[in-house]
Formats: C-alpha cells, structure tokens, sequence
C-alpha cells in the first residue's frame, strides 16, 4: 500500500478504533453487578471487529491485545459476582489504555513508546482459547514510535452532533434564503441582489458542512482490496474483488460501522465460501472466484450487499445442527432464509474448529449483533454451488434529500421525491371508479388505487377537501394518495430517527421548515405496503380507536423521537400532547391533566425521575401514571425510576403501542 493510502486507512482505523473502544467501556461498566451479563456477547462482537481492522491496517500488537481483551470480558461474565472485582478493574484499565494507544499510533501503524510493554504486563496470564486471526506475539520491547506532526493521522476533534446541528441550521438559512430571495424578485426589491448573494452564501455553507459530515462511500471502502488479496494469498486462493459504491456519500460513523461489519463478511466469503482453484475448475467454475461489495442509499438507510459466487451454505447440514438443539417438528417449518437468519444469530457454524481467519460462527453471529443494535436488517440468501449473500441496512446517523411537500389534514409531510411518479389536481372532472378494494383512477391507461394519505389515521377513501393526488411509486406497485395541497420540491437534512425504531417505520426523519413548522419524511415503500400487500400488511399494533380518546402527555428532548412516537400513538387512537423536557411536561399537566405520562428517563433541565418525583409531591397529580421510556435496562437506572415513583418502566427497543397499551390497562387506564 502507498504511503498515502496507509495514512488514509490508518486514521479511519483510528477513528473506528475510538468508537468502538468507547461502546466497549459503556458495555464493560456494567458487568460489576450483573450475573452473567447479556452485554458480553455485544462487547466481544464490537472487539472481534476491531480485531479485524487492526489485522487489516497491519498492527499486530492491538491485534494480540484486543484479542486477550475479549478473552478477559468472558472470563469476567462467567464468574461470579462476588470474585469478579480484580479482573473487572483491569478489563476496564486494559480498554482505557488500548483507547489512548489507539489514539496515538505513528505514520506506520506503530504504538507509542511504552505502550506495548504496559498492555502486555496488564493482559499478562490472559489466554484466549484460540489464536488471534493474524496475530503475531509482540516484540518483549516496547515499540520506539511516536507520533509526530507529519504522522498525517491528526484530526480536529468535533462531536457529530455539533456538526448536525449545524448542518440543519445551515439548511434552513439556505431555505430562508431562498424565500427571501424569490421575494425580492416577485415585487422588484432593490435589495434583490443582497438576498441574491445571502443564498448563494447560505448554499456553500450548507455544502461545505454537508461535505464534513459525509465522506464518499469508497474512502471507507480504501484498503478492503488489499486485505481481500493478502487474505485470498494465505488461503491459497485467487480472487477478483468488485468494488460498487454507486458513488454513496453518507456520514463517516455509519460508513466505518459498515466497514467493519463489511470486513467480518468479506473474511468468512474467502474462508467458508470460495473455494481453492482446482475445486471451482472440477465444478466448471472458473478458476478465480468473485467477490463482490456493493453499497447504495435507500432513503435514510444505508444498504450493503457482500455476496460470493462460492459453494454456498449447506441448508441441510445447519437444519441438522439447528434440530439437535431445539424440536424438529419447529426446525422443519422452517423456510431456509429463516435457518439461515437463525444460524447466524446463534453463531452457528459447520466447522468443528475454530480457525485464525474467520473463526467458528462468530463473524456472522457479530454483523447481526451489530447490525440490530443500530436498528438495522440482515438478511442471508445462498444457492448450493453457487454462492451466497448477506445484505444488511443499518439507519444513517445524518443524510439529505430532496422530497416533495404535501399538506393534509394540518401535517406537512415530505415524500422523497425518487418515489414520486407524478402529482394531478383532483378537479370535478376526475372521477373516481369503485375497485373490489376501494376507489380507483385510470391514468394513462393504467388503475391505480386511491388512498387518502392517512398518517395519523386509517388510509382509507379520499375525503372532502383532498384537492390533490401525488402518485408514489416503488417495488414496481403504486398509489395515487390523495393530499389537501402540493407544495415545493426541498433538499433537507432531516434528524434522523432513533436507531430502536423499526426498519419500516412510516416516519423517517423530522426537519424544520423555515416557519417553523415540522416537515415528516415517510417512508413510501410502508406507504405502498401499508396500502397494497395482500397479507394486510399492517402493524400488529394497530387498533380501532376508542369512542373517547385517552390522552397522553410525551415528554421527549429528541425531535425526531418525539414525532415518531407521536406519530405511532396518534395512529393507535391516543390524543398525545407533547413537551420537550420535564418543565415544559410539568407545565402542561397542571394547565391540562392527562390520562397518563410518557417520558423519556433522560432528558435536560428536568429529567424522567424528577419529573416523577415532583408529580407525586403535588396532590393533585400524585395518583397520575408514569411510564418512563428510555433505553437503558440496567438495574441501577430500574431503580431510581422505582425509587422517583415511576408506575412503569418501558425499553424503547421493545417499545409499541400494543405494548403501551397493556401497560396503561394494567394500571387501570382504559377508556369505557
């Protein structure tokens, strides 16, 4: 590798390194207290990956030390609480010395002086089961390199949300600027040349933010090859490695997230799938196998595929393995896309052994741990003798888009503007035809069903007043969703919602328009399905709304979680009202008791507990019902809710409307 692409891959490892060595010390500070903690399988996930990547930059010493650092995070969730104190306080000195390593390799990958000497003496009696993939033992010296100016690896620390929010600022500015703009030149302005120039400014300073924020797919991507061929040479393989990118630019912790889930399954292609040259000749293959990465956007998700055109999975051998660990008869029901799902959660894996390359099962049981903890997909396709694919999709942290806006029933919605085919006026010389599933419209030869856009209610037949239709179209199916107004197309960096909200929720993303006004990016393909699949694909959690509507106070400082649950319990039937912390929540309630309060644990200026807390101390709230929403579950933060008095206490990542529901009923808050 070139001097300029080493220095490049060495500081995305650093950057990936720093995150994943502090998801590493948030999991490890919890493992004091609880038996068997659940939050060891996640850490050795998140340190198998970060193997990976010290392996494919060439620094064998993290290598070794990650390595025993995963070893010590077993050793520590199978003992007992009571004898666990010594090893718990040096796997958290052991992560917090590998974080200030990480952060000062040299130009060429080597750790500052000392420092492979006190990782060694700190892991020292520290032995994994198996050797590190590619692991050499360090040197007995300490490494003589430090980090210098020229190193070419300093960065200007910023935190992302800083840069966010400052993106969507610059975005509005950049809207506002326009209006004004367009203003100046409808009533022949003289200021028309200053708001001119305003926008033109608002715009750079918006693309440039836009460009710190996001790098190109294929810099995330740089030395993946590299590794693959190195690899492909100690297996005793040849490989050709396609690389598609389709020019994706998404922001840089989503992408270095990608990479090492990426590198997990590029490893397990090359040892499990593609097989040596003469097996693939015997077969009538050719003699280099393929691999290929691909990577593209899907509104505010990041998509990646890694397929092979290897041997495949043996769909009959895993069914065999997964039967003897569960009843047959439930394993048979199976479809084979479901085995695999459930071998690679598990960690399944046919091999007896483990291995230094790929080891047994892990790499895949890791890419879906990490992959759901983001709030992503994982799917794994195969095909005997043919080969096999992963595809995954993980929520970008920050993107932009263009969308069309729409006005209906008081909510300003944006549709991407890549699914919309058309907009008509639904003028009185339009007619709609009834179909045996609801009103249709012929347009351009074609039937095309009508749906009203229904966010907050059922989608049911147009309604008066709809005087537009916007025809949105994906997977080859579409909709005409008729719509009270059609505003202006918009380029928008919508905050993105939380990473426990489901894949397939309606609302995307919350962006502040230049009035002020909430603008909610949905989802078209839920859109589409909510309205077409056959199967009634709707959430299990819809019901048919109560005659009197409990009313629900949510407090929540996240926007974009904030209107996503609105969103979700609105379409259930609850009348929600919303505050953004715990003295605008307690406002609100004085001035208006609810049925019940939702509130999220941690928030500014007020947070869950005291907001509890200060309800129960006023007699005129203190038999109300509290659910605390968060999305910790340990038992430090269970108590305190318990202790301020909290009625219930609910994780985000099981969160629904079902489940609020049953909730409230257990609380004796039902409607008649």
């Amino acid at each position: 590798m070139d001097p300029a692409s080493r220095r490049r891959v060495l500081g995305l490892f650093v950057s990936e390194a720093e995150d994943g060595l502090a998801a590493m010390a948030a999991l490890a500070a919890h493992f004091e207290a609880a038996e068997n903690p659940a939050s060891v399988t996640e850490l050795c996930a998140t340190a198998h990956s970060l193997k990976g990547a010290a392996a494919a930059v060439g620094v064998p010493e993290l290598v070794w030390a990650i390595h025993r650092v995963e070893a010590l995070a077993l050793r520590v969730g199978q003992t007992p609480v009571a004898r666990r104190k010594a090893d718990h306080a040096r796997l958290l000195r052991a992560i917090d010395l590998l974080t200030s390593t990480a952060a000062s390799l040299g130009v060429q990958g080597e750790l500052p002086a000392g420092a492979s000497a006190q990782l060694r003496a700190l892991l020292a009696g520290v032995e994994p089961e198996t050797p590190a993939p590619g692991a050499a033992t360090p040197a007995t010296g300490p490494s003589q390199g430090a980090p210098s100016k020229e190193s070419g690896l300093e960065r200007l620390s910023v935190p992302a949300e800083s840069v966010d929010e400052a993106l969507r600022l610059a975005s509005s500015l950049a809207r506002q600027a326009a209006v004004l703009r367009g203003r100046c030149a409808e009533s022949g302005s003289t200021l028309l040349a200053a708001a001119s120039e305003l926008a033109v400014t608002a715009e750079r300073v918006e693309a440039n933010l836009f460009g710190l924020r996001m790098i190109p797919a294929a810099e995330s991507l740089a030395g993946i090859e590299t590794e693959v061929q190195a690899l492909a040479v100690r297996l005793g393989k040849e490989v050709d490695v396609v690389l598609d990118d389709r020019g994706v630019r998404a922001d840089r912790a989503t992408l270095q997230a990608a990479r090492g889930m990426i590198r997990h399954l590029v490893r397990n292609s090359l040892d499990h799938g593609l097989e040596p040259s003469a097996t693939r000749v015997a077969a009538g293959k050719p003699a280099r196998g393929t691999l290929r990465i691909s990577m593209s956007l899907a509104e505010s998700r990041l998509a990646v595929v890694v397929s092979d055109d290897g041997r495949g999975f043996d769909v009959a051998a895993i069914r065999r393995q997964l039967a003897g660990t569960r009843e047959e008869a439930a394993v048979a029901r199976l479809s084979d896309e479901e085995v695999l799902i459930l071998f690679a959660s598990e960690g399944g894996s046919t091999r007896e052994e483990a291995n230094e390359i790929s080891g047994r099962g892990i790499g895949l049981s890791a890419v879906v741990s990490l992959v759901r903890a983001r709030g992503g997909d994982f799917q794994l396709r195969t095909e005997a003798g043919r080969g096999s694919s992963t595809h995954f999709t993980v929520p970008l942290e920050v993107y932009a888009l263009e969308v069309l806006t729409i006005t209906d029933d008081g909510h300003c919605l944006g549709i991407p503007i890549t699914a919309v085919e058309r907009t008509l006026s639904l003028t009185r010389g339009v007619t709609f035809q009834r179909g045996p599933s609801g009103p249709i419209l012929p347009i351009d030869e074609r039937i095309v069903h009508v749906r009203s856009i229904g966010v907050v209610r059922e989608h049911g037949a147009p309604r008066a007043g709809q005087r537009f239709a916007v025809i949105v179209r994906g997977e080859g199916r579409e909709v005409a969703f008729a719509v009270d107004e059609v505003g202006e197309t918009l380029r928008v960096a919508p905050q993105a919602v939380p990473p426990w909200v489901r894949p397939d929720a309606l609302v995307t993303g919350v962006a502040l328009l230049p009035d002020g006004r909430q603008l909610h990016v949905l989802n078209p393909h839920r859109l589409l399905r909510l309205v077409l699949d056959t199967r009634g694909d709707v959430r299990p959690d819809l019901a048919v709304a109560p005659q009197r509507k409990l009313r629900l106070l949510l407090a929540e400082d996240s926007l974009a979680t904030r209107e996503v649950l609105r969103v979700l319990l609105e379409h259930d039937g609850y009348d929600v009202r919303v505050a953004a912390d715990g003295e605008e929540a307690l406002a609100g309630i004085l001035r208006d008791l609810p049925d019940a309060v939702v509130s999220d644990f941690s928030m500014p200026r007020c947070d869950g507990p005291t907001l509890t807390r200060r309800l129960r101390a006023n007699p005129a709230t203190a038999r109300l019902p509290v659910v605390l929403l968060t999305s910790k579950s340990d038992p430090t933060s269970r108590a305190e809710g318990a202790e301020a008095g909290a009625d219930a206490y609910l994780v985000k990542s099981e969160f629904n409307a079902a489940v609020l529901r049953t909730t409230l009923k257990s609380l004796g808050v039902e409607c008649p």
